[in-house]
């Protein structure tokens, strides 16, 4: 169970009215063949988000996107359905940690012309680090893609 309070916001949430056949499978089923169409590594589970309310917290089921190889490495992308009247709310949210997100938002890996950032500049290449860095950020452009193709 994913408590709600650890996710934070990938893309804005998106409306539709008259959508009661909106369904977490059907969504599922739509972001699938987009994967296969643009052979992308993505798998999905179930799971549930847990509201932050003390007393009988709200639950809602929820599909995790992410990618098979870097479960734990990449952020995975939670996708909710909520339902308001006839009016049906879709929220993508993400959770857990990168690595390389986190160096490209610490300043101290950044490139800014002082000689630190050249030797991490340098350590980042021979290590293969800079290609790590472009892959996981292409994955999270392809998720995206999927996403603005299906979520719109």
């Amino acid at each position: 169970m994913i408590k709600e309070n650890n996710l934070r916001n990938f893309r804005p949430d998106v409306q539709y009215t008259n959508a009661q056949g909106l369904t977490l499978q059907a969504l599922q089923n739509l972001l699938k063949q987009k994967v296969n169409e643009y052979q992308l590594e993505i798998d999905f589970y179930y799971d549930q988000i847990k509201g932050s309310a003390l007393i009988n917290p709200p639950i809602t089921d929820c599909i995790v996107m992410y990618h098979p190889r870097h479960k734990k490495d990449y952020f995975n992308i939670v996708i909710s359905i909520r339902r308001r009247g006839n009016i049906s709310i879709v929220s993508c949210k993400d959770i857990g940690t990168s690595k390389n997100r986190y160096s490209l938002a610490n300043p101290n890996f950044k490139s800014g012309g002082t000689r630190s950032s050249l030797v991490v500049d340098i350590i980042h290449n021979v290590t293969g680090k800079n290609m790590q860095i472009q892959e996981e950020e292409d994955w999270y452009a392809g998720v995206n893609l999927i996403l603005d193709d299906i979520i719109s």
